[in-house]
């Protein structure tokens, strides 16, 4: 099946990264998925690795992987930016990406990707069920908790694809946090 062999060359999801570190890196990011209050929590997050000492990869990757995160409460996103917020370097359990992440919204990203990537393998010539029921398909929303900023221009350089492609779009890499 050709779109197998083009989608399972890639790694679709990134494991998360650990706060701490050395070296700053503050940088302003555009807000991330979820509310307000979400975005005060990703901010907070990552200004908090960068005011602790955190490298500036280890910012960026913050930056990054907390934008692709939905919050599952509006109100533990407020406390939590304003414990980040406080001086010191504490980072509470209940306030890193994984405790935080709502992943309902990020399976329902994950679906329309393993539809998109089905949808061109039948316009490619290939059965889009038996896609969807390969395994390699089957298992990448298993554990998803957020998505990328990245997932939309991932969608778009999928669909524009051609039959000959023997790669993934390098857009669509890392694109779901696990």
């Amino acid at each position: 099946m050709r779109t197998l062999i083009l989608f399972a060359l890639f790694p679709f999801a990134i494991g998360l990264t650990a706060c701490g570190s050395s070296d700053s890196g503050a940088s302003a990011a555009p807000p991330g998925r979820g509310s307000a209050a979400c975005h005060e929590w990703q901010s907070a997050l990552c200004d908090a690795q960068s005011r602790c000492g955190a490298s500036a990869a280890v910012v960026a990757t913050c930056r990054d992987q907390a934008a692709g995160t939905t919050c599952q409460s509006d109100q533990a996103a407020s406390d939590c930016a304003t414990t980040l917020a406080a001086p010191g370097c504490a980072f509470p359990a209940e306030c890193q990406i994984k405790a935080m992440a709502d992943p309902a919204p990020a399976l329902t990203a994950c679906a329309q990707y393993t539809d998109t990537v089905c949808s061109g393998a039948q316009r490619c010539g290939d059965d889009k069920a038996t896609c969807l029921a390969d395994p390699t398909i089957a298992t990448v929303c298993t554990g998803v908790i957020g998505y990328k900023t990245a997932f939309e221009a991932c969608i778009s350089a999928i669909n524009a694809l051609s039959c000959s492609a023997q790669m993934a779009p390098a857009v669509c890499e890392g694109v779901f946090l696990k």
